[in-house]
């Protein structure tokens, strides 16, 4: 038997950025022009970010500046996160596809994110500390697959109105579902059929209001390692369930680099993510005896049922290093591990 192909996915989305303001109207198509009154924080009307894109200059993102304004209260915002579900739910419905559960661990990992974006003001996929969403996940206890979608909006007239944020994450929600192809990755997300369950993250201070979408699902899922934390050169058990009719094509090991702090600039200029960085490791299943790869071997995983295992020797390289698991040639499910010195700040993550 061939060696089989490296399953590969790109789980974020394609981002754009739609920008809407009173004192856009009559400028010329294609290349926007702001008055200084606008990039001075004058007469800012509803500026709309689905995702970060071509921002810079524009709104000079601070790093952890603090928001001061009216906020929302835990009431008002539950309130928007259950009409945003109810649009997810109704736009799938509408596919055919069945809808999605609300799940209080992902929306706590969501509104953290929020938090961090309206008080540093800035939208992106990255947090300061340079990690992607799926190293997040992982590092708060998911062991299965993660998509998200990134929405950040900024009116002058503030966020203590419930209702101009509940019909301002709407409209968000609506230019997402409009996206057409190929530049429709918010879309593809929504109405996404590996998923089953959702966090809605939410954070609206002063003039700033953020969303996020945190789709998951363990219909693949990571049973081993438990730990998140991996000592160079140590053995590492890994053990993928798969659910019945599928068969596991590959775990992959990827190592990046260790992640770098990113100002408030560098994360608006972000676009989308995707598993990055460098094989330095496949696990494959065992075939049965007389069938082998092409490089001599049986394989790596053994197979039991419904779940494959095996062991590897960690890499010594310092960085973060990702299991993907592929399921009929994708990606279904990601765990991160983690170096020790290889973050940022470690406090930051409560990881198993």
């Amino acid at each position: 038997m061939a060696r089989q192909g490296q399953p590969s996915v790109r789980p974020g989305c394609w981002l754009f950025i739609l920008l809407t303001s009173v004192l856009l109207l009559g400028l010329a198509s294609g290349h926007i022009r702001l008055p200084a009154g606008v990039r001075d924080g004058v007469a800012r009307q509803s500026e709309r970010i689905l995702g970060p894109s071509h921002t810079r200059g524009l709104f000079e993102p601070g790093d952890g500046a603090k928001v001061t304004g009216p906020a929302l209260d835990e009431a008002a915002l539950d309130e928007i996160r259950a009409a945003l579900l109810k649009a997810i739910n109704d736009d799938r419905m509408v596919a055919g596809l069945p809808p999605v559960i609300l799940d209080d661990d992902l929306t706590r990992l969501g509104n953290a994110h929020c938090r961090e974006m309206v008080r540093g003001r800035f939208a992106s996929h990255w947090t300061p500390d340079g990690l992607k969403p799926y190293h997040r996940y992982s590092l708060a206890g998911g062991s299965g697959h993660h998509e998200q979608n990134v929405a950040w909006r900024r009116d002058s007239r503030g966020y203590g109105d419930a209702e101009r944020a509940l019909a301002d994450c709407l409209d968000s929600h609506a230019q997402m579902m409009a996206e057409r192809p190929p530049n429709d990755g918010h879309r593809r997300t929504i109405l996404s059929g590996k998923v089953d369950r959702v966090g809605v993250g939410l954070a609206a201070e002063g003039e700033y209001l953020a969303f996020t979408h945190e789709f998951a699902s363990d219909a693949v899922r990571f049973l081993e390692p438990m730990s998140r934390r991996a000592d160079p050169k140590g053995r590492v058990k890994v053990a993928v369930e798969v659910p019945a009719g599928h068969e596991l094509s590959m775990v992959v090991l990827r190592r990046e680099r260790p992640p770098e702090p990113l100002t408030g600039t560098q994360l608006m200029a972000r676009g989308s993510y995707g598993y990055e960085g460098e094989d330095v490791l496949h696990l494959r299943p065992m075939l049965e005896p007389g069938w082998h790869y092409s490089d001599g071997s049986r394989g790596e995983l053994e197979r039991r049922g419904s779940v494959y295992s095996g062991e590897f020797a960690m890499p010594s390289a310092r960085g973060l290093y990702t299991l993907l698991a592929g399921v009929d040639g994708e990606v279904r499910a990601a765990l991160t591990l983690v170096s020790p010195g290889s973050l940022v700040d470690e406090s930051r993550y409560q990881w198993p």
